[in-house]
């Protein structure tokens, strides 16, 4: 790219700069642009992340609350059993 790049500045010698300039302004709207869609990927990567985060402690804190009330359940179980047990005596 470099000798083509300089092989048209020195065959048109008077638009040297304009030339150079317009490339150099190309070249800033691609990497510009390559930019915005990197930065467009790695922010849906990063909600991707936090939507998985979220769905895994919503996971987690329903299996807790489920625990919770197995346990709680079978308390009241044994619990109504010990009563039971208490007044057959």
């Amino acid at each position: 790219m470099k000798s083509k790049l300089k092989h048209k500045i020195e065959k048109k010698n008077g638009k040297r700069v304009f030339q150079v300039n317009k490339l150099a302004m190309e070249l800033e709207k691609e990497t510009e642009s390559i930019y915005q869609i990197n930065n467009s990927v790695v922010n849906k990567e990063i909600k991707e992340k936090e939507i998985q985060t979220k769905k895994e402690i919503v996971r987690e804190l329903t299996k807790q609350d489920r625990v919770k009330k197995e346990r709680k359940k079978k308390a009241n179980a044994d619990l109504d059993s010990a009563l039971e047990l208490f007044n057959n005596l």
